[in-house]
């Protein structure tokens, strides 16, 4: 996926470049060659206003004192966390030595179909054996599949509220979305993530996030697929 990203950005960087470079001299080319990237700037737009959305709900110091923290699976490597869910079990397991007595920890997270355990039994082991945390604290969670089955689910465990989720920050705006429309008394906080991994993981959560009605996606995509085919058509007669 952050190939694919990275590929769709260069190519319409270079296009605006070229179709600026030829406004001089052929500026009908330079805007028939603007109007093939419909798609790309309609994207551009809603991602711009998706990370307006995510700066202005950006992870700050959890203002509750809760009685379930939930830490949020994520990939594994081999039987072990990976780099990425290594640093939410670890601000999790920082955050439960602090809380009161009696504080619950939830590691939320299914098998994935390459994975050889449940996310939940690595976080688990993990939060025991490197972070210290009492095994008897520990609640396992591990059929969830998606950020909405780890919460449904930890619910559906009984797990006390408020509380308070554990994820990398990229990911708190829809934790905290996906809170809010489940009912659930709490609040997210943010785990560090790498700056490499997070454009594409900005991406990915904007795609997870907004989803239009179905007849608006038709419309919407039947007007840029139209306008491109009308920009392609164009530049290719401008250019011939």
């Amino acid at each position: 996926h952050d190939l694919a990203i990275a590929v769709v950005g260069v190519l319409s960087v270079l296009v605006v470049v070229v179709a600026l470079a030829l406004v001089p001299t052929r500026p009908a080319l330079a805007t028939a060659l603007l109007q093939c990237c419909w798609p790309v700037w309609v994207v551009g737009l809603a991602f711009a206003a998706y990370l307006l959305h995510a700066v202005t709900t950006r992870p700050r110091a959890p203002g509750i004192v809760p009685r379930t923290i939930v830490v949020l699976g994520g990939a594994l490597q081999g039987r072990h966390v990976g780099p990425l869910l290594r640093r939410r079990v670890e601000r999790a397991a920082t955050i439960w030595h602090a809380a009161p007595e009696g504080t619950r920890i939830v590691a939320s997270g299914g098998q994935g179909h390459d994975e050889q355990r449940s996310e939940a039994e690595a976080m688990a082991e993990h939060l025991v054996v490197a972070c210290g945390v009492d095994a008897e604290a520990i609640d396992l969670e591990d059929r969830s599949t998606s950020t909405r089955e780890n919460l449904a689910l930890t619910r559906d465990l009984g797990a006390a509220e408020p509380w308070l989720v554990v994820t990398s920050e990229y990911h708190v705006p829809r934790a905290r979305m996906l809170l809010r429309e489940l009912g659930i008394d709490g609040d997210a906080t943010d785990s560090w993530s790498s700056p490499v991994y997070r454009p594409g993981a900005l991406v990915r959560e904007l795609a997870a996030t907004v989803r239009p009605a179905r007849g608006t996606m038709l419309v919407l995509g039947g007007a840029m697929v139209g306008m491109t085919i009308v920009g392609v058509a164009r530049t290719a007669g401008i250019a011939g």
